[in-house]
């Protein structure tokens, strides 16, 4: 993904459910239905196609990174969390890549460096992640 020139930030309600703006979502890649997944608290609010946080975090769970290397199978284990984001972006940010295989933490692309928090971020179904700061 180059560039976000026309970020739709919406997303489809999961069983009726809303999202709350004021509290944190954590969003995380849906590979059974091919969206980001969005939840908040213990429950699942919706999916979409484009997700933007705001304040955000990137987290992996050390402990399930560790269950995918050793028993070669995908499991929800990294997130980034933050607050839901309406804002458009019409120039590229730094992209950020994760694989468990490779690395324990969220990485950027152009320095290689452990990416932990940014201003903003944009999560794309198809795997893409950008942040602003």
């Amino acid at each position: 993904m180059n560039q976000l020139d026309s970020t739709v930030t919406t997303y489809l309600s999961y069983k009726s459910r809303t999202l709350d703006p004021s509290k944190k979502v954590r969003l995380y890649r849906n590979l059974h239905n091919g969206k980001i997944s969005i939840k908040q608290g213990n429950l699942v609010v919706g999916h979409t196609d484009i997700a933007v946080v705001k304040q955000a975090r990137f987290i992996v769970s050390e402990k399930n990174r560790q269950k995918v290397l050793e028993k070669k199978q995908k499991n929800v284990h990294a997130y980034v969390e933050g607050y839901w984001d309406e804002t458009v972006f019409s120039t590229p940010g730094e992209s950020v890549w994760y694989n468990p295989y490779m690395t324990e933490y969220f990485r950027e692309v152009s320095t290689n460096e452990p990416c932990h928090m940014a201003e903003h971020v944009v999560v794309t179904s198809d795997g893409h992640i950008q942040i602003w700061n």
